[in-house]
């Protein structure tokens, strides 16, 4: 059974991150395009819990650098609310607990004169805020009896429900009993405790472990021995799951204890000795009336610590010499990750910390089987009541089931701020029941639809800052043959473009609803068939067309055009898009190329969509002075609106 699930994060003044409230599933996938933020959030966490890398603790370790826009006037606030689930945790945990909610808070204040940041750590409580200001005093060091009963007898006149107390625990059992009766009166309040207690060691550590693998590695953290690396926190786990050393290991800890102290008492007589020679001296030196005596500082009990086992991986390669995994590639060792992973999906047990994983970037050194087999594995650890977080470039580890647990991350064209949105199945049926787009469907049922057109090449939408949606490959080859002969092409990349196919013009809305959701750039390029003479085929169409500019918040009469139309974030032909280019050339011109492209694919037939077809006969006209001008049109537009601060 579970402990604690973390339910949201909350980052403020933290890199790229100004202000964000993110909701944690049991798995969730970070996406989003290079540079939009999605490490920032690992990063939040990790300062949070506080994990080494690499002898650094990130911590102590903030600078300027990572408060938001260098803004070192206000503090980084990073905040975990969790739902408490085990009663051991509810107990123990009991004084910051409301409603099964922990509420933990990270602030870390910019101190100019150490370049550093201070950090302070509380839980956070539901109180009423005068109550803790007697909490506060009364845990003040030097805080008289009289100064508490004072502060208790002002609550009073505030709230003169109190019971009458003289003494501090009853005044303390009185407040608690106040607040259990007044629950509206509460707010929300730091403790006045530092919720991580000394040197670090938390109140929820027995509850919850975090286990950070970052994207790259060094060996030679890993080879290191260090215990807090994260496969010696793995490898640990799966140890912890199958034996248990806690008992033997109390029962040697009591045996050395018990030898330390005879060992202790057998040399007792030699401190006596030297302390009346030392008394003796003093006394010569100071005065007669001076005394000395040594003892031991530590019994058995401070002096004797015996750790737990650590156990390391060696690999023999080809029954050559073994040598430390550590030593190994990273392809070696995240196919040991894994393997760790896979085990602990086997065999995790209710009793230990829940687990919490984060990963940057599973999909490193990893062959596309080898990521799938990643992706399904990760899956399978959180029916075990475990989470996990990761970071991604991969559609593999994003599909149409996963797709309630996708937060995309972005950043405007400023480059500012990070915001990260998530992806409500309900919110994508409503654009699309809005929008006219077929019947209104469940969450299953919308999933069920989503399931075949989420494919490995549509999962890239997920990645990009801009989006073009279109109709199938004869439009990719279109538009990415003209941007790469006539210079826009490297402007694509810059601004994060990327063309993807849908496979039909009725398998546009689903993907705009999405990205609209998510807050995705999306162009779209369709035809809308309207000189379609089929009653049948031009209802459908008519459908069709009408649910896409509804999406698109294009009002037309029945879906259907006079004439092209390029708006800012669409075009739509009036026909079909290979006739309106091909329109733009001279027929002449156009047969010349057309031969051309045939001869270059040795005649094969039915090449009019094939995309080796479509680059051959733009480049041939290309060559002989003549462009697109409709393509040109299409290629600065999108170029305008992907970089378009709406």
């Amino acid at each position: 059974m579970s402990h604690l699930k973390l339910k949201e994060i909350e980052i403020r003044n933290f890199r790229s991150i100004k202000n964000e409230r993110i909701l944690i599933d049991d798995y969730t996938a970070i996406v989003g395009s290079n540079g939009s933020g999605k490490s920032t959030i690992l990063s939040a966490l990790n300062v949070f819990f506080g994990e080494s890398f690499g002898g650094i603790n990130p911590r102590t370790d903030v600078s300027a650098e990572d408060f938001h826009m260098g803004n070192v006037d206000e503090p980084i606030e990073i905040t975990l609310y969790f739902e408490v689930i085990s009663d051991k945790a509810r107990e123990e945990l009991s004084h910051y607990v409301q409603d099964d909610r922990l509420t933990v808070s990270t602030v870390l204040t910019f101190d100019p004169k150490s370049e550093r940041a201070r950090l302070d750590q509380r839980g956070k409580t539901m109180s009423i805020p005068a109550f803790v200001e007697y909490r506060d005093l009364n845990g003040q060091k030097g805080a008289t009896a009289d100064q508490k009963k004072a502060k208790y007898a002002e609550i009073r006149k505030t709230y003169p429900g109190l019971t009458e107390e003289n003494t501090v625990p009853k005044q303390i059992l009185a407040l608690s009993q106040f607040e259990q009766k007044h629950p509206g009166l509460l707010e929300e309040v730091s403790s006045s405790d530092q919720f991580y207690g000394v040197e670090g060691v938390g109140k929820l550590t027995p509850f919850i472990q975090w286990v950070y693998v970052p994207a790259v590695k060094d060996a030679a953290i890993e080879q290191s021995g260090n215990k807090n690396t994260a496969l010696e926190k793995l490898v640990t786990r799966a140890i912890r799951n199958k034996v248990d050393f806690s008992v033997q290991m109390s029962l040697i800890k009591d045996q050395a204890r018990e030898s330390y102290d005879e060992m202790l008492e057998k040399e007792k007589a030699s401190l006596t000795e030297l302390s009346k020679k030392l008394s003796e001296r003093i006394q010569t030196l100071s005065h007669p009336e001076i005394e000395l005596t040594l003892s031991w500082r530590e019994g058995g009990n401070e002096a004797v610590s015996v750790r737990p086992p650590m156990a390391s991986a060696d690999v023999n390669e080809f029954k050559a010499i073994s040598h430390s995994i550590s030593r190994c590639g990273h392809g070696v060792q995240r196919s040991y990750l894994l393997a760790l992973l896979q085990e602990l999906a086997d065999t995790e047990t209710p009793d230990g910390p829940t687990l919490l994983l984060g990963i940057e970037e599973p999909e490193l050194y990893q062959h596309p089987p080898q990521a799938r087999h990643l992706a399904g594995v990760l899956e399978q650890l959180t029916e075990k009541e475990d989470q996990v977080l990761i970071t991604t470039h991969s559609p593999y580890f994003v599909s149409a089931e996963k797709l309630s647990s996708i937060r995309h991350a972005s950043r405007d064209n400023v480059g500012r701020d990070t915001k990260v949105v998530g992806c409500n199945l309900k919110n994508i049926q409503k654009r699309l029941d809005d929008a006219g787009v077929g019947k209104p469907l469940s969450a299953e049922g919308l999933m069920a639809k989503l399931q075949p057109e989420l494919y490995a090449g549509l999962n890239e939408m997920f990645f990009s800052r801009c989006l073009v949606l279109v109709e199938g490959q004869e439009d990719l080859s279109y538009l990415t043959s003209h941007a790469v002969l006539n210079g826009h092409w490297e402007e694509f990349r810059r601004l994060g473009i990327t063309i993807l196919p849908v496979n039909g013009k009725g398998h546009l809305p689903r993907p705009m609803a999405i990205a609209q959701e998510l807050g995705c750039k999306a162009f779209v390029v369709f035809d809308t068939d309207s000189g379609e003479t089929d009653v049948g085929k031009r209802n459908l169409h008519s459908k069709d067309n009408k649910g896409i500019f509804n999406l698109l918040g294009i009002s037309t009469i029945d879906g259907f055009l006079d004439d092209d139309l390029l708006a800012e974030n669409c075009f739509a032909a009036k026909c079909d898009i290979g006739t309106v280019i091909t329109a733009d050339f001279e027929e002449d011109a156009l047969r010349k190329a057309r031969d051309h492209a045939s001869e270059q694919l040795g005649f094969a037939g039915d090449l009019k969509k094939n995309p080796l077809y479509i680059g051959h006969l733009l480049s041939k006209l290309k060559e002989e002075g003549v462009t697109s001008a409709t393509l040109d049109s299409i290629c600065k537009t999108i170029i305008a609106f992907a970089g378009s601060n709406t």
